[in-house]
């Protein structure tokens, strides 16, 4: 995750986002819209590595109030991602499936899951729905309150090449309206009545 993301490193009710690092991109947007609404959220920034990889990650989903996998076609050929549930489930964690792509459970999770509600987040479409949603789910009620609020996520800066073209090709047209001669005015009728009183004088 990029450093405009904070995890929560407290002792109140938090959610454990669990997913991908393939799928960090896509993720990004649902962890900054959980924090831009008040949650304390925590997730694996991947910084870590090791020997102490497991117990890091262990110690975290203990103390969660929350675990909210984020279920991709990455996510269910990823081993640290099935530990992470697995455990989840092991240590009867509050559950919440977010699924980001169709896929298909295995027979045993599908089966301990099954009683489990679940939410569908598309974040390239209409996502007020998923957002009412998730404000309704009694679990993440806990996990609000004095979460750090983030800044907005950066867009990609406009391409300097793209500007300073827009500025060469208004220059130009300026220049070709100044190079073009200047219209004579048309003659009234009095100007040639006088002109023509002066040639006969």
């Amino acid at each position: 995750m990029e450093n405009i993301f904070q995890v929560y490193e407290g002792d109140k009710p938090y959610i454990f986002v669990s997913y991908s690092h393939k799928d960090t991109r896509r993720v990004q947007s649902l962890i900054h819209g959980l924090q831009e609404r008040g949650y304390r959220v925590w997730f694996d920034q991947g910084i870590h590595g090791g020997e102490e990889w497991p117990d890091y990650i262990a110690r975290h989903l203990n103390t969660c109030a929350v675990f909210l996998p984020v279920f991709t076609k990455n996510y269910m050929v990823s081993k640290n991602c099935m530990r992470e549930i697995h455990y989840a489930l092991k240590t009867e964690r509050n559950i919440l499936p977010i699924y980001m792509e169709n896929v298909k459970l295995v027979d045993a999770l599908d089966m301990q899951l099954s009683h489990i509600h679940a939410l569908r987040y598309a974040p390239l479409q209409d996502t007020e729905h998923f957002w009412n949603s998730i404000s309704k789910v009694a679990m993440l009620k806990n996990c609000t309150g004095d979460a750090v609020i983030p800044p907005p996520i950066p867009r990609k800066p406009f391409p300097v090449w793209a500007g300073i073209g827009a500025v060469l090709l208004i220059l130009f047209a300026v220049l070709l309206l100044k190079r073009q001669p200047d219209k004579p005015e048309p003659e009234t009728a009095a100007a040639a009545a006088f002109e023509q009183t002066e040639a006969t004088e």
